[in-house]
């Protein structure tokens, strides 16, 4: 029964991510990778791939549409010359600065009428399950914080719709 209510969260959050992102010209999956890209900063296609959890052919017919719009760029990795990290152009950094504030606004609809502390708890549960069964997540948050309102002391970019605390009080 769990997975039936997923499921359908992530169905609507999908559609509306899709619908939202399409107003700057890239799919969900793209906006997604962008932004990830924006965090983590040059990534191989293999991190991405397992990130996404999308198959590896999937995830490199979405770098090569975002590399010929001139969104991300392939660089050889420093140390191992047969990967090619991908990371974001100029132009790349400033869509992502558009999606990131959609993300936040997609965010806030979601989570209308949800206090703060039954935000984090929602996240930190949703991280904690998807541990337990093996799968890629983030650190569970304390605060969340919404787009140009992250703290001076936050680490450097994690002002967005993403966490930028990571420090987990959650008993392991």
């Amino acid at each position: 029964m769990l997975g039936f209510w997923v499921h359908r969260l992530q169905i609507a959050m999908k559609s509306k991510l899709d619908e939202y992102s399409q107003e700057h010209g890239v799919s969900g999956t793209e906006a997604i990778l962008l932004t990830m890209l924006k965090h983590k900063g040059p990534t191989s296609l293999v991190e991405l791939s397992t990130f996404l959890s999308y198959a590896h052919p999937s995830v490199l017919r979405h770098i090569d549409a975002l590399e010929e719009r001139g969104i991300i760029e392939r660089k050889p990795h420093p140390t191992d010359r047969r990967i090619k990290l991908v990371g974001l152009t100029e132009a790349g950094n400033e869509l992502e600065s558009k999606l990131n504030q959609m993300f936040h606004k997609l965010n806030e609809k979601a989570m209308n009428g949800i206090s703060e502390q039954d935000r984090v708890h929602f996240i930190q549960t949703i991280n904690k399950m998807t541990m337990n069964i093996g799968g890629v997540t983030f650190i569970p948050p304390k605060t969340i914080y919404p787009p140009g309102k992250a703290p001076d002391d936050a680490p450097s970019g994690w002002d967005s719709h993403l966490i930028i605390n990571t420090e987990n009080d959650s008993d392991e």
